[in-house]
C-alpha cells in the first residue's frame, strides 16, 4: 500500500484505505505513524490510526518541536488503546 504523503490534512482516500498523512510528512513523524500501525494494525484500521495521531499532532502543536514525535506517539497510544478497549466492548 501506497501512502501519499502530500495534502493540507489528514483524510482517508475516496475509498477510505489510503489516508493523507497530511501533517505527518516529517520524517520522525512518519516513523510514529509506522509503529503505531505496526502496533495497532490488528485492531484498528490504518485511516483510524492516522486520524488519531494527525489529532495528538493538532492538540500537542506549540510543544518544542525536536520534542513533538516522542509527545504525538505517547498522546497517541494513550487515544487509539481507548478506541480498541471501546470497540473491544461494543464487540
Amino acid at each position: 500500500m501506497v501512502i501519499p504523503m502530500t495534502g493540507p490534512t489528514m483524510h482517508a482516500g475516496a475509498d477510505g484505505d489510503d489516508p493523507d498523512l497530511g501533517s505527518f510528512t516529517g520524517s520522525r513523524l512518519v516513523d510514529v505513524a509506522i509503529r503505531l500501525y505496526a502496533d495497532y494494525a490488528d485492531t484498528l484500521a490504518l485511516a483510524q490510526i492516522l486520524a488519531v495521531a494527525d489529532e495528538c499532532w493538532r492538540d500537542l502543536e506549540g510543544s518544542p518541536e525536536e520534542d513533538l514525535p516522542e509527545l504525538v506517539e505517547r498522546l497517541a497510544r494513550v487515544r487509539l488503546d481507548q478506541r480498541a478497549k471501546r470497540r473491544d466492548a461494543q464487540a
